[in-house]
């Protein structure tokens, strides 16, 4: 079993970005696990699974972080997944969309087992490992949950993680982290997805000035306005040179302006940073696997001079596009990344 190849590299590679951001000896980690450098350039290649408990033992060793599992994981958005364009461009109800990404996800990560349960507000994603090492075990369901954060982050605002008592050495530390409720209490681990029905009703509780009809049905689809909001999210995507307003997004979306903000208002989220999300989840998948100027991806993604998209960038990733750019470059030179995944769906429009 230590031998079968059953990591993809790409994730590796995020491993290796946060080691070198510790200024960790990252090359020889990977020699001393076992992985040859020429590994790390081939886009389809997999860790074997002593390979992968061996990197990660090392790395745990000597980083500094809190939870580092848990921040890798956060890591793991839908660009790494490869689900960027399988997510924008679904056009299928979104209960539909959620049992074919879990899907997705199992035969990426055979050692995971990933269950989708329901319930009256809410939906969650069970997990549990098939590894029988502690450790790897440990780290592989906190990177999880951290990525099932990141991934439901940005449809749902209202997320809950249930999990073992032995899961986070340091609950605190992860609820700083992930900035949601964490309850270490569960015979099992597992992130749930509620409604805003849910948050609102827990508001009026609370608050009575906030009580209005506003507050939905307990026992309304907990899918409904998350699929909302993904279709929101397409449409941006696909209007995105256009730099279109809420006003226009609305109109081809068939509603009101008015109804558009008040749904992503009860959804915790607002039309501006939704759209400023989408553009710069555009940005860094050109940055970092193609050479179009950054000029030209300023345009691409709906704005109207580089000036303005870097400051945007900058404000947005804390880094100018740049600096992400040049950081690529860098490990291209020392053998680090890929120039990309040919046959991965990238599936992002092409600049003009």
């Amino acid at each position: 079993m230590d031998d079968i190849p059953l990591i993809p590299i790409i994730y590796v590679h995020k491993i290796v970005e946060m080691m070198r951001e510790e200024d960790i000896d990252t090359d020889s980690i990977l020699r001393e696990s076992g992985v040859n450098p020429n590994l790390m350039t081939r886009p389809g290649a997999m860790l074997t699974l002593g390979q992968t408990h061996a990197v990660i033992h090392r790395y745990m060793g000597l980083s500094s972080l809190s939870l580092p599992a848990l921040r890798f994981g956060q890591r793991l958005d839908l660009i790494t997944h490869g689900l960027l364009g399988h997510v924008y461009f679904w056009r299928g109800e979104f209960r539909e969309l959620i049992v074919s990404m879990m899907g997705y996800l199992r035969v990426r990560f055979p050692l995971m087992l990933i269950e989708l349960t329901e319930g009256t507000d809410h939906f969650s994603i069970r997990l549990s490992c098939r590894v029988e090492s502690r450790d790897v075990e440990k780290f592989m369901l906190q990177a999880f949950i951290g990525s099932l954060h990141t991934l439901g982050s940005a449809v749902i605002r209202n997320i809950v993680i249930h999990c073992r008592h032995d899961l986070f050495s340091d609950v605190a530390a992860a609820r700083h982290i992930l900035k949601c409720e964490i309850n270490n209490d569960n015979d099992s681990n597992e992130v749930r997805y509620y409604t805003a029905a849910t948050r609102l009703q827990g508001t009026a509780a609370k608050d009575p000035e906030h009580a209005s009809d506003e507050a939905r049905p307990a026992g309304r689809d907990p899918y409904e306005e998350h699929g909302f909001v993904v279709r929101l999210r397409g449409q941006i995507l696909s209007q995105l040179r256009h730099n279109h307003g809420a006003e226009e997004i609305a109109s081809a979306m068939g509603m009101s302006v008015r109804t558009l903000r008040r749904r992503l208002s009860d959804c915790g989220m607002s039309f501006n940073k939704l759209r400023l999300d989408v553009r710069m989840q555009v940005a860094i998948r050109y940055l970092t696997t193609t050479e179009i100027s950054i000029e030209r991806i300023a345009d691409h993604v709906g704005y109207s001079d580089q000036a303005s998209f870097t400051r945007a960038f900058k404000e947005w990733k804390g880094e100018t596009p740049n600096q992400v750019r040049n950081f690529r470059l860098q490990d291209l030179r020392t053998g680090n990344l890929t120039t990309g995944e040919p046959g991965e769906d990238i599936s992002l429009p092409r600049p003009g």
